[in-house]
């Protein structure tokens, strides 16, 4: 039977094609499929575990085109498992991956993590800025109104007052007609006697 270590050399080999896979870089699919072929028959369960990841990983499905695992044990073949769970937690994949290779991928991800984060604070922070100038604005502008509030007010005021008063004047005028009319009629009166008598 092929031993422990070795399983595990080749386990943490498929793992880091199928990471460099995810990450979009060129690898060989049929060593990988060579390597899941070798891998599928283990009984250790932290290899096993593993195996079901990886297969999650490369998108295999359990069916007969991956060649029966390379073993000198005359037992017959575990049945197929179920499919893996989709929620399958990929560090757990990643468990058998070398400490030094762990922490640059780790240090990657936080490196990317802190741009993307100063990009969001850069952004937030023009964002505020503007706020704050579109806030000054609405302030000046408010200030705006209200005192063109307070002009129409006082406009509307003084054509009420003028209103009034133009309504007193013709009233005024209209209930005095008649005496104006007796006092001129009187004053031409008074000329034509003066003018006759001389």
């Amino acid at each position: 039977m092929t031993s422990t270590a070795k399983l595990t050399a080749l386990s943490s080999q498929t793992m880091a094609l199928l990471l460099d896979r995810e990450k979009g870089r060129r690898v060989d699919d049929q060593r990988i499929r060579r390597n899941l072929a070798v891998l599928r028959g283990v009984k250790e369960p932290g290899l096993k575990r593993q195996y079901e990841v990886m297969r999650a990983m490369f998108g295999e499905e359990q069916d007969d085109d991956i060649h029966e695992p390379y073993t000198d044990d005359p037992t017959p073949p575990l049945p197929p498992l179920p499919p893996p769970d989709v929620n399958l937690d990929l560090e757990a994949g990643r468990a058998h991956m070398h400490e030094g290779e762990l922490f640059e991928e780790q240090q990657q991800i936080m490196q990317e993590q802190d741009t993307h984060l100063d990009t969001l604070a850069q952004s937030i922070s023009r964002q505020h800025h503007i706020s704050t100038q579109i806030n000054g604005e609405l302030e000046e502008h408010v200030g705006l109104l209200e005192a063109l509030e307070e002009d129409v007010d006082n406009t509307h005021n003084r054509m009420a007052t003028a209103r009034r008063r133009l309504d007193r004047v013709v009233k005024g005028v209209g209930g005095n007609v008649s005496t104006v009319t007796i006092g001129v009629l009187i004053l031409i009166l008074l000329v034509l006697i003066v003018v006759f008598k001389t």
